[in-house]
């Protein structure tokens, strides 16, 4: 049974892609403001962004953590930490940069969007408290910047997530509609062509896990039903030797 469980696993899986944005993109006015307050911090930062166009992880978050000692409590570089923490996998410090870049800003929508990206990080299934929170993260986004690609691109990481086409293709038509030449826009597009090869296997999965758990949750109500020990012992007995 438990091959079987790893197949119907794999088959929920859609690999993701990383897509990275220079802080010129992501946030100008945030990186003009850091360079009049510490420009030392804003070379810091302008240095990580070239460090993660080379997919340099690593050394992009060691510039980035100078560059917060430098600028403590600073949204962008907090925003910045967030992402290149969630590019390495540490899921738990990404979204504890992402907090602190949200309480630096009071909620800014770019922050909010950070932290649905670190929420639906990752390829599998997401938990229901996770997706939960990053539906109405990306909602209160939409909502309050309507005119922005922030919520949309926050709900194109919850389609990709949950597997949802129709969900994706409404998020990415109202990224084109709102911002056709926008980063955000750009990747959403990109990744489009790689989602609908892997949507249907998904889907697919995500129904023989279904059907599994249907399945499994029957035959113990069968099992307790006519009174068979779930255990799979003989009524009265003890273990044999």
């Amino acid at each position: 049974m438990r091959p079987l469980r790893s197949l119907f696993v794999a088959l929920a899986l859609v690999p993701s892609v990383a897509f990275a944005a220079a802080q010129s993109e992501q946030d100008p006015r945030g990186l003009a403001e850091l360079g009049a307050r510490q420009p030392d911090a804003l070379e810091l930062v302008n240095q990580a962004d070239l460090a993660l166009a080379h997919a340099d992880n690593g050394a992009a978050l060691a510039l980035l953590e100078q560059a917060a000692t430098l600028a403590p409590k600073t949204a962008l570089i907090e925003r910045a930490r967030c992402g290149a923490l969630n590019a390495l996998g540490r899921r738990s410090d990404a979204l504890a940069a992402c907090d602190a870049a949200i309480a630096a800003s009071g909620r800014a929508p770019l922050d909010l969007r950070a932290r649905v990206g670190a929420l639906m990080a990752g390829d599998g299934p997401p938990s229901m408290a996770d997706a939960s929170e990053a539906y109405a993260l990306a909602r209160e986004v939409s909502d309050f910047v309507p005119r922005q690609p922030w919520g949309y691109a926050a709900f194109c990481d919850v389609a990709r997530r949950i597997g949802d086409p129709a969900l994706w293709a409404s998020s990415v038509h109202d990224l084109e509609r709102v911002a056709p030449d926008h980063f955000e826009t750009r990747a959403a597009l990109a990744r489009s062509q790689r989602l609908r090869a892997w949507w249907p296997l998904k889907c697919v999965g995500w129904v023989l896990l279904l059907a599994f758990g249907v399945g499994s949750a029957l035959h113990w109500l069968l099992r307790a039903r006519v009174g068979e020990p779930l255990n799979g012992q003989a009524a009265g007995r003890g273990p044999g030797p």
